[in-house]
């Protein structure tokens, strides 16, 4: 793991001892001959699991996502919303996007595109990484596609009136979508790109966006 943080540009002295620390914890956590056998094999479990995602990113993006978005829609709408029936073509909307644009695409963005845009895990490629992602990518492409999606699965439809109803909701709500996601965004892609390996990026965000998927769907 030091060799990543040399390799990344993580020059820190206090993240260089915390990835030593965290080294070190692996290595004691590691079971031992004398180990149970169960032990072991739960051990070899996570590691074979480890080594399946690193070997399939983008596959592992795209499901995960996908079933951690619906999923989320499926806890507003029965716990929060307290429907007696679910809303499947809300869900699809949500569902729809897990799959494709928040596994596949933000996959490539962030794990092959950036970073070949925003070399290293400096300061610099940090912030950079975090001011497109949250401008260009969450401003302009991100929630005009959504309303876009969204206006075509509640209505049934898919016609040149999607692009119109839908650009006029994303008109009306951006700024206060705007505000609601950097609260949360901001910080956890701070993180996201400076600390997380490239291959796991997409379902980092995907885990945040859990809590994200929680707050547009009661909100949208």
């Amino acid at each position: 793991m030091l060799a990543r943080v040399r390799k990344f540009g993580l020059r820190s002295p206090m993240l260089r001892r915390a990835f030593a620390t965290l080294d070190a914890l692996a290595l004691q956590m590691r079971p031992k001959e004398t180990d149970s056998p169960a032990l072991r094999l739960f051990w070899a479990s996570l590691e074979g699991a480890r080594n399946q995602i690193a070997a399939r990113p983008l596959a592992f993006a795209v499901l995960f996502t996908g079933a951690k978005t619906c999923i989320a829609d499926l806890m507003v709408q029965k716990g929060w919303e307290k429907k007696t029936e679910i809303d499947w073509r809300r869900n699809a909307v949500f569902t729809i996007f897990g799959l494709g644009y928040l596994g596949a695409f933000q996959y490539v963005l962030y794990s092959r595109w950036f970073p070949v845009w925003f070399p290293g895990r400096s300061a610099r490629s940090t912030a950079s990484c975090v001011v497109f992602d949250q401008t260009i990518n969450t401003g302009m492409w991100y929630y005009p596609l959504f309303y876009m999606v969204q206006d075509a699965v509640m209505n049934g439809t898919v016609e040149v009136a999607n692009i119109t109803r839908g650009g006029a909701r994303y008109c009306n709500n951006i700024q206060d979508d705007m505000m609601n996601c950097w609260k949360i965004w901001i910080p956890a892609q701070t993180i996201n790109f400076s600390l997380v390996p490239l291959h796991l990026r997409a379902p980092y965000a995907g885990v945040v966006s859990l809590l994200w998927t929680c707050i547009l769907s009661s909100l949208r």
